[in-house]
């Protein structure tokens, strides 16, 4: 299965909850800081393109006072064993050591998070 191919994307919150890093398929999205931080470490397997972002009326009304800030588009172009970041065949986001050290300093409080075994 090839998830599909999507353009003029923008990201509508209805609720958010804090975390950096959020899926929803086929896409990952991660915060301005998540993003500057991988950035800076010199992750692979990934690219990022700044996204729009907009607060639903329930967002508004609910957590009027949160700000979501500004958020990235992740895609995740790596392969295993090459690369820090890349897609299991179930698309499960799947990282390298060095990138969960960078991700794991961020709240990730509400992501299904498994360590994975050969």
């Amino acid at each position: 299965m090839v998830p599909p191919r999507l353009s003029n994307v923008s990201l509508q919150f209805e609720g958010w909850l804090g975390d950096d890093l959020i899926e929803t398929y086929p896409l990952f999205a991660v915060t301005d800081r998540l993003r500057a931080a991988l950035r800076a470490s010199g992750v692979s397997g990934v690219s990022f393109e700044q996204v729009p972002t907009i607060r639903s009326e329930q967002l508004l009304e609910l957590q009027p006072g949160d700000e979501i800030g500004t958020w990235s588009l992740m895609a995740v172009t790596g392969r295993a064993g090459t690369d820090d970041a890349w897609l299991s065949p179930r698309w499960m986001l799947m990282v390298s050591q060095r990138f969960w050290d960078v991700a794991s300093r961020f709240q990730l409080t509400y992501c299904d998070i498994a360590e994975h075994t050969s």
